[in-house]
């Protein structure tokens, strides 16, 4: 991959809805022959560039949330798996919890990051 088509990469990193597509732009544009996996890794280095490790991110949350729910500003609860890694996490704020009680109905809204997109579930429930 030559500097221009990186730089290119860079301004349209989060621009096109699949890398593949981000393939074709490229390879049209600079007349190259860049697969889908010399771009995922080339989009995953920058990405780890740009915004750090996820790791990191995950315990700086966990750190957050603890400190919030030390000062009596949240209710939270977090699991890791078998490796550290943080596998569940729920959190609600305090104006969260008081909202069922202004409120008849309540919905509650989880999304949970599948292997290739995000899914998601919504739980609608009467209050009284």
């Amino acid at each position: 991959m030559n500097a221009s088509a990186k730089e290119f990469l860079q301004k349209n990193l989060n621009k096109f809805e699949s890398t593949t597509k981000l393939a074709l732009a490229i390879n049209k544009e600079y007349n190259l022959s860049i697969n889908y996996h010399q771009l995922y890794y080339q989009e995953t280095k920058l990405m780890k560039n740009k915004f750090g490790d996820p790791s990191n991110d995950a315990h700086q949350l966990v750190e957050y949330a603890q400190k919030q729910s030390d000062q009596g500003e949240c209710l939270f609860n977090y699991k890791c798996n078998e490796m550290g890694e943080l596998s569940h996490f729920i959190y609600s704020s305090r104006q969260m919890v008081d909202v069922p009680t202004f409120y008849f109905d309540t919905m509650i809204m989880d999304s949970s990051l599948g292997k290739k997109s995000v899914q998601y579930a919504s739980y609608y429930f009467h209050t009284r």
